[in-house]
C-alpha cells in the first residue's frame, strides 16, 4: 500500500477539536418567566412558526455525488460521496437495508480534479469510540471506479492491490439509491445559564463541517425557542456566537482558555451584559427544557 503524497482535510468544523466544554442551566437557576430588562423569548420574523422540536434530532440527508460505491459480505454496502458545492465528503454503511451515516475523523485523496483520483476517509460509528474504526479506499481510473477496499484506520494509505486490503466489489450507485438514510445525530455543544435568567442552548452536528451545522436556543427552560445563527466566530481561546432575537443582535461569548480576549463567559443584550454560569461535568440529555424550532 503506498504512501499518499498529500492529504487534503475534509473536516471542516470538525477538524476543530471538539470542546468538551459545555456550559449549563445550574440546578434550579433557570426560571420559567424572564426577569424585568430581559428579551422576550419569541420567535422573531425570521424565525418562522413556532414547531415544538427535539434539538438533538438530525434533519434528513440525501446522498450527494457518489465517489464510489463497494458490496461486501451480507451483502452490506460501503460508500462515500461528496456534497455539491460544500466540499464535504461523507461515508455510508449499509445495516439491514438502511444507509447509516458515519463519523469522518480524517480523510485523504490525490488527484482529485483529474480523471484518477485516490480516496482514502478513515470512519467509526461515533466521537469517542474509534474501536471500530476502518479506512475505506476508493480509486478512480479514467473517470471510474476501479476499486474499493476496507483498510485499517489511520493508515494514511491509498489502495494498492497487494496490500492486503478487503477488497469490496465495485458495483453501481443504484444498487443503494432507493435505501433510507440515517444521518449523524446531533450534539450538545453549549448550554449556559445567564444571570438575567435566560438560558442559551447550542447544538451541533456529530461532523459539522459549516454554521448551517448549527443551531441557537434562547430562553427559558419552559419555552427555549430557535433563533438565526448571524455569525459565529472562534479562536484558541473563545467562541463568539452572533444571533437575533425580535429583530436585534444578541451575543454569547464563551470562554476557552486564556490569551484571547480574556472576557469571562458572557451574554451581551441590548439591556447590557450578563455573565454565563459554565455546568460540568457535560450533559448527556436536554431533559427538562421545552423548544421550538423555526421551519
Amino acid at each position: 500500500m503506498s504512501v499518499p503524497s498529500s492529504c487534503d482535510s475534509r473536516r471542516g468544523l470538525a477538524a476543530r477539536a471538539f470542546r468538551t466544554l459545555f456550559l449549563g442551566c445550574v440546578a434550579g437557576g433557570c426560571t420559567s418567566s424572564p426577569p424585568p430588562g430581559a428579551p422576550p423569548a419569541t420567535p422573531s420574523a425570521d424565525a418562522g412558526p413556532e414547531t415544538p422540536c427535539n434539538p438533538l434530532t438530525p434533519p434528513p440527508v440525501t446522498l450527494g455525488t457518489l465517489l464510489g460505491v463497494g458490496e461486501g459480505p451480507g451483502p452490506s454496502f460501503y460508500l462515500a460521496d461528496d456534497v455539491p458545492d460544500s466540499g464535504e465528503q461523507r461515508v455510508f454503511v449499509s445495516s439491514g437495508g438502511t444507509l447509516f451515516r458515519k463519523h469522518v475523523p480524517g480523510s485523504g485523496s490525490n488527484g482529485e480534479g483529474t480523471a484518477s483520483v485516490d480516496y482514502t476517509f478513515t470512519f467509526q460509528n461515533n466521537l469517542t469510540d474509534s474501536a471500530d474504526a476502518r479506512d475505506l479506499l476508493i480509486q478512480v481510473r479514467s473517470d471510474a471506479v476501479t476499486a474499493v477496499a476496507l483498510g485499517p484506520a489511520g493508515s494514511r494509505a491509498f489502495y494498492a492491490p497487494d496490500a492486503g486490503d478487503e477488497t469490496l466489489t465495485v458495483v453501481d450507485g443504484g444498487a443503494v439509491r432507493g435505501f433510507p438514510i440515517q444521518n449523524l445525530p446531533y450534539l450538545i455543544e453549549y448550554v449556559a445559564d445567564a444571570s438575567n435568567g435566560e438560558t442559551v442552548v447550542v447544538t451541533q452536528a456529530m461532523d459539522a463541517w459549516s454554521s448551517s451545522d448549527e443551531r441557537i436556543f434562547y430562553g427559558t427552560a419552559d419555552h427555549m425557542v430557535e433563533y438565526p445563527l448571524l455569525d459565529d466566530d472562534r479562536d484558541c481561546c473563545e467562541v463568539i456566537l452572533d444571533f437575533s432575537v425580535n429583530g436585534a443582535k444578541v451575543t454569547a461569548l464563551f470562554e476557552i482558555s486564556s490569551g484571547g480576549l480574556d472576557e469571562p463567559s458572557h451574554l451581551q443584550t441590548t439591556e447590557g451584559s450578563f455573565p454565563l454560569t459554565v455546568r460540568t461535568p457535560t450533559p448527556t440529555s436536554l431533559s427538562g427544557f421545552s423548544f421550538i424550532c423555526f421551519g
